[in-house]
């Protein structure tokens, strides 16, 4: 590890236990859904249990590894050590913690900046979704940032250790069916793009001797998709089609979206809110036009070795 690399990483751990020294020093971590959280994991640990005949009356456990159970019997195992608002407060700091050196893994796998670049995700930390206690959603997107992280290492084909960051890929996908399908959707969609990407440009500068080990990354999509088959057969599929013949406003989501309220802690329309969303604009364009830049130089590089 270099010089650069360790107080990075050093950096972003001191940041980061900040945040969870934080949490822990509150007597409840303030979200939104965090009570009926608790009493959803309190029903369920009981009810698998056999500890108490009153929730049987009821309730019944349909299915046991349904989308969104991680998070649940996260929780049960933490009751049985600590309280119940402690034991929400150790998954938030498992969230910040995921999230933080998540999103690491991702920004040091495509390239040499990402120590540093990765240091920028301490302002996302406390987000919209987790002050809103979407804590499975919070849960699967730092999962995802690892995931991406490991497919942009498999298809480096410099990279010595391919195959297990391809298993790590696929059994991350694996485990996120557990937490919320978003994230798992947004890892997929991702990593279908990108190979289609790199195997139309290889195919494009002529590079057959990469092509081959195209297969297996291929391979690799497929196995991933079928998390998709998975999460398809709890999905309620009367609600979804009726949801989608509803009207929808195109452009007044895209404002929505475009407000970072699913990362930015700061909503409204204040002038500190606008300030802060436009700072984060200004970075993450910042870092798009510094990646073209750095594609667009090793190619030319790539090119000239060629000849």
């Amino acid at each position: 590890m270099t010089a650069r690399k360790r107080w990075s990483f050093w950096l972003l751990a001191a940041m980061t236990a900040c945040f969870c020294a934080f949490v822990l020093s509150l007597p409840v971590f303030p979200t939104e859904d965090g009570p009926i959280h608790l009493y959803f994991a309190n029903v369920l640990g009981d009810l698998l249990s056999h500890h108490s005949p009153l929730y049987a009356q009821y309730y019944y456990v349909h299915h046991l590894l349904p989308p969104y159970s991680l998070h649940y019997y996260l929780l049960i195992l933490l009751m049985k050590v600590v309280c119940a608002p402690v034991a929400e407060k150790l998954i938030i700091c498992l969230i910040v913690a995921n999230l933080a050196f998540g999103f690491r893994h991702l920004a040091t796998s495509v390239g040499e900046a990402g120590e540093i670049v990765s240091l920028l995700i301490v302002a996302l930390l406390f987000n919209w979704p987790l002050g809103m206690g979407f804590e499975n959603f919070s849960l699967s997107l730092g999962m995802a940032c690892w995931a991406l992280g490991s497919w942009t290492r498999s298809q480096n084909p410099l990279n010595r250790h391919v195959a297990r960051h391809r298993l790590s890929f696929v059994l991350l996908l694996a485990l996120m069916t557990l937490t919320h399908p978003v994230p798992v959707v947004m890892t997929m969609s991702f990593a279908a793009f990108d190979f289609s990407l790199r195997y139309l440009a290889e195919k494009l500068r002529g590079t057959a001797a990469r092509r081959t080990k195209r297969p297996a990354g291929l391979l690799t999509l497929i196995a991933g998709a079928s998390t998709l088959v998975y999460i398809s057969f709890y999905t309620d599929r009367k609600r979804s089609i009726a949801e989608a013949r509803q009207p929808h406003v195109p452009v007044a989501e895209f404002l929505h979206y475009g407000k970072l309220f699913g990362l930015a802690f700061c909503g409204g329309n204040s002038a500190g809110a606008t300030i802060y969303r436009g700072i984060l604009y200004i970075v993450l364009i910042l870092g798009l036009f510094s990646e073209l830049q750095l594609q667009a130089s090793n190619g030319i590089v790539e090119s000239g070795h060629r000849r």
